[in-house]
């Protein structure tokens, strides 16, 4: 359903969720997640015509933030704002993962759904959200740049850090091999084949069936 960029987004929303204690998952959450991401935070702040200091005012994130542990109930808008991304992946889907639903229709979707705009934003209008959304996705969008994917991989690397213990050397690695293979798909958008591959090894409870949900960065 989700591209690996969109389903991080969820999972560090859910974090945020279970350091406010919540007993679900909100568009708060999924919206107060998106300005931990350069691009995602672009595009809100290009939704709610306001500058990301305000959206960071208006959706504050917590001081430290508390690991997920499990799963966490969907509020009835969160349901209704993952429907309308779906519909959104469908008419404008990506480049990268035309069949999923990526971390624009997912930020597009949540603004929308919003029961009540926060005080000081204005609610962005349905049609007015399609057209930035398609232009996005086919400029601004597109491919991240250098600066935003080198601070999304340094925030995978801690993340990794603090999850697994004793492999600072694998995590390296792997980041890095991450890293040259976003690089690659940037440069060649022609590519129909995989543009990296990774085999984990190691003893039981090590984490490598954690790995590939943990390494999720686009």
């Amino acid at each position: 359903m989700f591209s690996p960029a969109a389903q991080r987004l969820v999972d560090v929303a859910k974090d945020v969720a279970a350091t406010r204690s919540a007993g679900e998952l909100t568009l708060q959450d999924i919206l107060t997640g998106s300005l931990r991401d350069p691009s995602a935070s672009r595009l809100l702040g290009k939704l709610f015509s306001v500058e990301e200091k305000q959206l960071r005012h208006t959706f504050p994130e917590p001081s430290s933030i508390r690991r997920c542990q499990g799963r966490l109930p969907l509020a009835t808008e969160f349901k209704e704002a993952i429907r309308l991304a779906r519909r959104l992946a469908l008419d404008y889907p990506s480049k990268a993962h035309p069949s999923l639903i990526s971390v624009p229709h997912l930020v597009c979707a949540a603004a929308l759904s919003l029961p009540k705009a926060p005080e000081g934003l204005h609610p962005p209008d349905e049609e007015a959200a399609a057209v930035l959304l398609a232009g996005w996705l086919d400029t601004d969008g597109a491919q991240p740049s250098l600066a935003e994917l080198t601070r999304s991989f340094r925030v995978l690397r801690c993340d990794l850090l603090d999850r697994l213990f004793g492999q600072d050397q694998a995590v390296n690695a792997f980041v890095d091999g991450l890293f040259n293979v976003e690089l690659v798909c940037s440069a060649d958008e022609t590519r129909t084949k995989p543009a990296g591959l990774f085999i984990l090894a190691g003893p039981p409870a090590s984490g490598r069936r954690c790995w590939p949900n943990w390494g999720r960065t686009g």
